[in-house]
């Protein structure tokens, strides 16, 4: 029995003492501290988009200039490119069904379905945006449409060692209600990969 209570009054010793430490910590006026642990490792490379040309230099006759919004089958683009990924951390083992592409840029104010013509200077075209499409001809309405590669419907999911390549078709268009003057055209283009 004696050796019950000795052992009962050392623990309340012990509480007391950290009563009195907690104490003493909250009425001064530290800030407050956290730890953090974390180790660095080698990481496979990311995905990154790669294209077979960055400056693309488009010319069209105005004569024969299509109008927003014209259905882009009867269209001849007036440039292309291909976009691949490249790296490590690409989805290729899953046929890239859940990989796609957007494409970011400042659009036109009247339907916001092309690109803007961005040139401001005094010799810039007016009335004059850029049409974006896919290889099946679909429209691409910038900073909307999530581009799919076209290796993604081939083998219904299952692996593939095609190669991730998304065509892409640029044509000069007149914007709807905008009078058209001849100049020069400018844009910029960012194109975004999306996890799906």
């Amino acid at each position: 029995m004696k050796k019950i209570a000795l052992m009962v009054a050392a623990g309340c010793a012990l509480m007391a003492s950290a009563a009195s430490s907690y104490a003493a910590d909250v009425a001064q006026d530290d800030g407050q501290n956290f730890m953090v642990y974390g180790r660095l490792e080698s990481a496979k490379s990311g995905c990154t988009v790669l294209m077979s040309k960055y400056v693309l230099d488009l010319h069209h006759a105005i004569t024969s200039l299509p109008m927003q919004g014209s259905a882009v089958t009867s269209m001849t683009p007036d440039e292309h490119i291909f976009i691949q990924l490249g790296g490590d951390n690409c989805d290729a083992n899953e046929d890239y069904k859940n990989i796609g592409l957007r494409f970011v840029g400042a659009v036109d104010d009247i339907e916001g379905s092309v690109l803007a013509n961005t040139d401001t200077s005094e010799s810039a075209a007016t009335g004059i945006g850029i049409q974006l499409w896919d290889m099946n001809r679909t429209a691409i309405k910038p900073n909307v449409t999530i581009g799919r590669f076209p290796a993604a419907a081939v083998s219904n999911g299952n692996p593939t060692n095609l190669p991730a390549s998304f065509p892409l078709n640029f044509s000069l268009v007149q914007l709807k209600n905008g009078a058209v003057s001849l100049g020069s055209v400018k844009t910029n283009l960012t194109v975004q990969i999306e996890r799906l």
